[in-house]
């Protein structure tokens, strides 16, 4: 059996080295009255390489001022 990565056998911090992908799009429906068209949203799921922890935030759109927003909620929570 080969070695583990330093990452899984060393003690560390949640959530100190992380992988980053996105979901969807899904489609939620925001207004009450039903002639609305439903919005489009993204998941961006940030995942614990040592705990394999799982954090999801939702981003309006694919761009990189949604990403840096996104981590920012996530960095002032953890």
């Amino acid at each position: 059996m080969g070695d583990l990565p330093e990452d899984r056998v060393n003690p560390n911090f949640v959530f100190n080295s992380v992988g980053i992908d996105f979901a969807g799009p899904f489609y939620i429906k925001t207004k009450l009255r039903k002639r609305d068209p439903p919005t489009k949203i993204y998941v961006c799921i940030i995942i614990c390489l040592s705990t394999k922890a799982i954090h999801l935030e939702l981003v309006s759109d694919l761009s990189s001022e949604a990403l840096i927003a996104a981590l920012k909620r996530f960095m002032a929570r953890r």
